[in-house]
């Protein structure tokens, strides 16, 4: 009776094990991404969270210093459902943040529960080096969000038909 190919995998992998010297590691995985990194900050807004003009005009995300980040690593910074990517570049001298992304997106204030979560993950070599520990930000809720239909108080424009000669 012949065997399918996992189970021709199983026993050469076990042989494999049984070989001297080879370090063989059956069903090697990612381990499950931690945070591993701490915490972006914010600057540029108000303590207890940036209003709604000072994020149409932009904020400042904060990637604080590490061993395990790296020049040339790939950093995704996730925005709530918006994703930015950029590259760690080099940084003179051995204080402040390592990274400082500047975000000026109309989206980063359309968020109806009022709560973002920012986190960024580092991807080196294609692959995933870490996560960085979850920022919550609360967005005030001055006014309720409309789409981007006409202001209040004033009907939609129409144009007025010609009467045909």
């Amino acid at each position: 009776m012949a065997k399918s190919a996992a189970e021709q995998a199983m026993v050469y992998a076990g042989q494999l094990q049984n070989a001297p010297g080879f370090p063989w590691h059956h069903e090697m995985k990612d381990p499950p991404p931690a945070p591993v990194f701490e915490a972006p900050f914010i600057t540029g807004a108000d303590p207890e969270g940036p209003t709604d003009a000072q994020l149409n005009v932009g904020i400042y995300i904060n990637i604080p210093r590490s061993p395990k980040l790296w020049f040339g690593d790939h950093l995704k910074l996730r925005w709530g459902h918006n994703t930015f990517y950029t590259t760690v570049g080099k940084v003179e001298g051995r204080k402040g943040p390592r990274l400082v992304q500047y975000l000026n997106n109309e989206t980063l204030a359309d968020y109806e529960s009022g709560c973002v979560e920012v986190r960024y993950e580092v991807v080196r070599r294609a692959r995933l080096v870490g996560i960085s520990e979850t920022l919550t930000v609360n967005l005030p809720r001055l006014r309720k969000r409309r789409g981007k239909g006409s202001p209040l108080g004033r009907p939609p424009r129409r144009r007025r038909m010609q009467p045909k000669p």
